[in-house]
């Protein structure tokens, strides 16, 4: 059987009943309201609260949420909600937390050194001390009822072990858990057991795997045993409630009714039984059981929000009041006080990310506690609206059209769904959608056929219509749309399904869209099911093929974008996890290579450390801004001038391009086409510079001083830097100050250096990796600048151990030592630091072999071995033309006693070169070990200077060991 795993009843949005599709504004009359873009930070972020619990007496909450970046746990009273204790949880994961009494509750976590869960109690006092009575132990609480005073602990013995006690609120104490009533030792089952608050039974799995198992279930109330084998890879889909006995479950599904129902449920024989609820109008989401086994109130999808439904009279009118105070909001209960005088829910809404509330019936009212994700203004969400349209073939489509709050729409981004079976859109806050209305465009959302919450039928036609039906429901949609408000730029962007759905959009309606974004998705169909072939299980790949329908491979190709790709005549943008074993990354470097040789380069990233969607907040904001300016560019759309935007604004766009420019180059992307162009990174820096970012000045600046090739620019690159600086940009200033300490680009000023350095460390002095600066300013300075304690203090601040040899470190070494002359008194204490810290020798290093020159670099052939890096001619002038792909390099073998093999030697090496433009330049590093030999090379290119080249190496005494000149010709 398949065993759904649905979302929660805790958060889905709710707003008044559909109404009929209008335009939300008078065109004629519109007047342009403020652009306000809403952060990406703050959009994508950790939730300030993960959890929170409310006391049998409703008197006091728990929380899990985070101070300073730190995972903690905090009591607050409940009314007025104070904060009265926080408990830090270094090195804990995966936190959950339950009320065991009104004194008593648990913290149950994940931590290093512990097999499974790790649990600890604390007792509240009525002044709100807290006290920790059980430390941290193996094991957790499967059932809690303080009522009944009743708990039920399970511990993980050994992997597949279990023990399973009972025990009361006395027993709290770790002396007292292991004197417990033991309802189960050392049992053994494939995941941790189980516990039915009905049949009060504890429940375990016992078999070679999920697919075939036995279930095994124990009574806490007489000690009973039941079991029997259930197979669980049946064609019976269903979403267990409750587990009555082994073969007695409740669950939801609609095996044998037209929309999911709560019914009994026969696993042994896969038979139903007694249908205990069921809507003609609404698919079952969830559903509170009561003790008895009876249902309280059940959740589903109405227009795309989600409802609860009471069958107590009283509860249901408690619930409509509590809505009305929050209109357009859903509320959903997360505990109650017993006297039910103190509700605790979670509301949101598209105009309200996820908030918690409390109810208190003793005044009537209810009380905003805190926002899940405390950073987001509420004022600026834009505000989504339910529409419907007529398919072609007479079915009603729904959908969800979110229009910018602030401005007219820019244009409108048809965004299907993934899945595409069993998943639909709703109305819940998004923040992805609300990321691209607040920068000005309409969003539209289409539960197309094969979207889940429409009944069974609707569900089941989409199956086999991958890029045929779904696409004509999606059409439907936006034929509606632009009935009304006939936008003038479209673009199709999903991701999973709903990006293999915007390529056939594209290549269908080839005269409506402006362009084609992807992310994570599939685009070779008869890929998707050899890939399948691989690593699924057969059931799975059933279900993989039910979804694509009974075609043949000529079908599925003519219906996949990879052999469709000459149909695709507007940009595109691809996105991928290198990670992604759902839809591998192939897909998209299929789509790419037969785009490409169409002429239509797409660009796009491959996120290394992503697998299907983002794993990091980074990379998922890093998505969001590099889509937004996709579609500004690939649909012709001007952006905002900054002098038009207010200060809020051009922050904020200047983030997302700063960011943008920032990771074009970080490791854990891999761009292409476009986006790996070294212009769209300067692209991106100027844009964040225009719109007001030091930061982006200082990077564009700093961006053009390095370049080597035609796009340097020392006039415009000083000017950037000077103009950050001047506002007190600490890294434009640390920047400037090393060249005018080096004399780079500028003339030799040791009083501007120091001032510009000192200033930028001043107003950072976390930042000790670039504090080396000082070091060098402090040693190489003349008097009255140089200062050999600060310069000696500088070196010291990293500590002793091999981390504190960074290769900034060692560069910074290397620049010194280019500055001084021999055996000064500054070469005398950068020596003395590196003898103190790093333990090298103070002897005057000699060199017992050296070879530089033209060289080969060799891969061993067999598994594991090193490189081989062999200088094989020492020209004193050679051709560039004549050698390109060759290698140019240094090996070093220092003189070392056979008695002092393990002696740490040190030296530096200097290389001295031209850049394209002629400009002469260099680079120095300290090299130092007890390696037998030291090496240093590079590959010879068509970005290699012509002219002069110089090696050095020095003793740490500053003596000339070595030296090389040779020159480049073309």
């Amino acid at each position: 059987m398949r065993i759904i795993s649905f979302f929660t009843l805790l958060a889905f949005s709710v707003l008044s009943q559909a109404q009929s599709f209008e335009p939300l504004y008078d065109q004629d009359v519109f007047i342009k309201a403020r652009f306000e873009p809403m952060s990406s930070e703050q959009l994508v972020s950790k939730p300030t609260i993960n959890d929170i619990k409310l006391s049998p007496s409703g008197d006091w909450l728990i929380a899990v949420d985070r101070y300073d970046g730190k995972t903690a746990v905090s009591v607050i009273t409940s009314h007025p909600a104070e904060v009265v204790q926080i408990i830090g949880l270094k090195n804990f994961f995966q936190i959950d937390i339950d009320w065991l009494t009104d004194e008593y509750f648990a913290v149950s976590a994940i931590t290093r050194g512990v097999s499974g869960r790790a649990t600890s109690i604390f007792k509240v006092s009525a002044s709100g001390d807290v006290e920790q009575v059980v430390a941290f132990m193996q094991g957790s609480f499967v059932h809690i009822s303080p009522a009944d005073n009743e708990f039920v602990f399970q511990r993980l013995d050994r992997p597949g072990l279990y023990s399973v006690y009972q025990l009361s609120a006395e027993q709290f104490s770790f002396e007292a858990i292991e004197d417990a009533t033991a309802i189960i030792r050392r049992e053994r089952s494939l995941l941790p057991p189980l516990f039915d608050p009905i049949s009060k039974r504890v429940m375990f799995m016992r078999g070679t795997s999920v697919e075939n198992v036995t279930f095994k279930a124990i009574s806490t109330v007489d000690g009973s045993v039941t079991s029997a084998r259930v197979n669980l890879n049946s064609e019976v889909t269903i979403l267990p409630l409750a587990m009555l006995s082994p073969s007695q479950w409740i669950v939801i599904t609609d095996e044998e009714t037209p929309r999911r129902a709560v019914q009994y449920f026969n696993p042994v024989e896969s038979s139903f039984g007694e249908i205990l609820y069921q809507s003609t109008e609404h698919d079952v989401i969830s559903a509170r059981l009561e003790s008895d086994g009876k249902i309280s109130a059940v959740t589903y999808l109405d227009q795309g929000s989600l409802v609860t439904k009471y069958i107590d009279d009283g509860e249901q009118l408690l619930y409509d009041r509590i809505s009305a105070a929050y209109p357009d909001t859903s509320f959903s209960q997360i505990s109650q006080s017993e006297d039910r005088e103190h509700i605790l829910l979670l509301g949101t809404g598209s105009l309200l990310e996820p908030s918690f509330f409390m109810f208190h019936g003793e005044n009537d009212s209810l009380q905003l506690l805190q926002s899940q994700y405390s950073a987001i203004d509420t004022h600026n969400l834009s505000p989504t609206t339910v529409m419907s349209a007529t398919s072609s073939d007479g079915e009603r489509i729904e959908g969800f059209l979110t229009l910018p709050l602030h401005g007219e729409p820019l244009g409108l981004i048809v965004k299907p769904h993934g899945g595409p079976i069993g998943v639909s859109d709703n109305r819940l806050f998004n923040a992805e959608v609300q990321y691209f209305a607040s920068r000005g465009f309409a969003v539209l959302r289409t539960n197309f056929r094969g979207s889940e919450g429409y009944g069974r039928a609707f569900r089941e036609q989409g199956r086999g219509e991958l890029g045929q039906l779904i696409e004509d429901d999606i059409m439907a949609t936006v034929n509606a749309v632009q009935s009304v408000h006939n936008f003038d730029k479209v673009c199709a962007m999903g991701g999973s399904y709903g990006a293999y759905s915007s390529m056939m959009l594209s290549i269908r309606h080839p005269e409506l869209f402006d362009c084609a974004i992807g992310s994570f998705g599939i685009y070779d169909l008869p890929l998707a099911l050899s890939l399948s072939n691989r690593h699924l299980s057969e059931s799975t790949q059933e279900r993989i093929r039910a979804i694509m329908g009974d075609h043949d491979t000529a079908t599925l190709m003519g219906n996949s974008p990879v052999y469709l790709a000459e149909d695709i005549n507007v940009p595109v943008m691809l996105i991928a996890g290198a990670k992604d074993a759902i839809t591998p990354p192939e897909h998209t470097h299929r789509l790419e290579a037969m785009l490409s040789l169409q002429g239509n380069q797409p660009e796009g990233v491959i996120y290394n450390n992503a697998r299907h969607g983002h794993s990091s907040l980074r990379d998922r904001r890093h998505d969001f801004a590099l889509r937004y300016d996709f579609l500004l560019r690939s649909m012709g759309i001007q952006p905002p001038l900054p002098e038009e935007l207010y200060a809020t604004a051009r922050s904020t766009l200047a983030d997302d391009y700063l960011m943008l420019g920032r990771l074009t180059l970080d490791e854990d992307l891999t761009a292409f086409g476009a986006q790996a162009d070294p212009a769209m990174t300067s692209y991106y820096f100027e844009r964040a510079a225009e719109l007001g970012s030091l930061r982006a000045k200082y990077e564009l600046g700093k961006r053009l001083l390095d370049a080597e090739d035609e796009h340097h620019d020392t006039e415009g690159g000083l000017r950037l830097l000077e103009e950050a600086a001047e506002y007190d940009q600490w890294q434009a200033q640390v920047e400037l100050g090393k060249h005018y300490l080096r004399g780079n680009f500028v003339d030799q000023d040791f009083e501007r250096a120091q001032q510009l350095i000192e200033d930028g460390f001043r107003q950072y002095d976390e930042e000790r990796r670039q504090k080396l600066l000082l070091a060098e300013f402090y040693c190489v300075a003349p008097p009255p600048y140089q200062d050999l304690a600060r310069c000696a203090g500088e070196l010291k601040r990293r500590g002793t151990d091999n981390r504190y040899v960074t290769m900034d470190f060692r560069k910074t070494v290397g620049r010194i030592y280019e500055q001084l002359n021999a055996d000064d008194d500054a070469m005398r204490v950068v020596r003395e630091r590196l003898v103190e810290h790093i333990g090298v020798s103070a002897e005057r290093g000699q060199i017992d072999e050296v070879a530089a020159g033209l060289a080969t670099l060799d891969y061993g052939r067999d598994f594991g071995t090193s490189r081989k890096f062999n200088v094989y001619s020492s020209p004193d002038s050679f051709s560039l033309n004549e050698n390109l792909g060759k290698y140019m390099g240094l090996t070093v073998r220092p003189e070392v006693s056979i008695m002092d093999h393990d002696v740490k030697t040190g030296m530096v090496l200097i290389w001295r070169f031209p850049d394209q433009n002629g400009n002469r330049r260099s680079t120095a590093t300290l090299f130092w070990g007890s390696d037998a030999e030291y090496k240093l090379q590079h590959e010879l290119t068509t970005a290699q200077g012509i002219g002069d080249y110089e090696i050095e190496v020095l003793n740490l005494h500053g003596e000339v060991l070595y030296q090389y000149r040779y020159e480049i010709t073309p």
